[in-house]
């Protein structure tokens, strides 16, 4: 008689990191303009102020001037200071373990300027960086890692009078993930092992019964 114990696999996938593009905004036109709004709140991130002005690029025909492509796509949410200012706020319902973006310096900056992001749980502050922004339309990746349930940004361009800016390719790192992992066997009971060596002992003294 055969004992077959089972192992079973059990766990999760590590989640996937969320990019957000801005190319889903203005119901995915690529002229005209429109606000970053309620675009992805179904995913789970909201954007304050959400009249924040998202700017079309260079390859749709970069109106007002602004010098800047995005780096995921045309697209790239723009700051000048008056549509309507130079900060963002984006709070998040799952938290996350880092986040990156792409930050470039627009016609009309200086060289200079500078940009600032902090994460947060809840009010508790957990990490900053401030980088200085390169030649108009080079963007620069700015990053904050191994960040303990962060769930809101800030950020603000800096500089003296006008500094405008642009920010593309947001990449939002989940805060936990799951490796899979075995079961423990389960280990049979005092009852259990007297049961089996009853079952054994009979089933042997039928054997031998047989024989005679």
């Amino acid at each position: 008689m055969k004992l077959i114990l089972a192992i079973v696999l059990a766990g999760a996938f590590p989640a996937a990191a969320q990019t957000i593009d801005f190319e889903a905004t203005c119901g995915g036109a690529t002229s005209g303009s429109c606000s970053v709004d309620t675009t992805y709140s179904a995913d789970g991130v909201s954007f304050t102020p959400p009249e924040q002005t998202v700017c079309m690029g260079n390859t749709n025909g970069d109106p007002g001037n602004w010098g800047l492509e995005g780096t995921n796509g045309a697209k790239y949410l723009c700051f000048n200071g008056t549509n309507p200012g130079y900060s963002m706020e984006i709070a998040l319902t799952a938290p996350v373990s880092a986040i990156s973006m792409d930050v470039a310096r627009s016609n009309g900056s200086q060289s200079g300027d500078s940009f600032t992001i902090v994460a947060y749980n809840g009010a508790t502050q957990l990490a900053t960086q401030t980088v200085i922004l390169g030649a108009v339309n080079s963007w620069s990746t700015v990053s904050l890692t191994g960040l303990t349930n962060a769930n809101r940004f800030t950020w603000t361009g800096n500089g003296a009078g006008f500094h405008p800016y642009g920010v593309d390719n947001i990449v939002l790192d989940p805060a936990t993930s799951v490796p899979a992992t075995v079961a423990p066997v389960p280990a049979l009971s005092e009852w259990a092992l007297m049961a089996l060596g009853v079952a054994v002992v009979g089933v042997a003294a039928a054997r031998k019964k047989k024989r005679a």
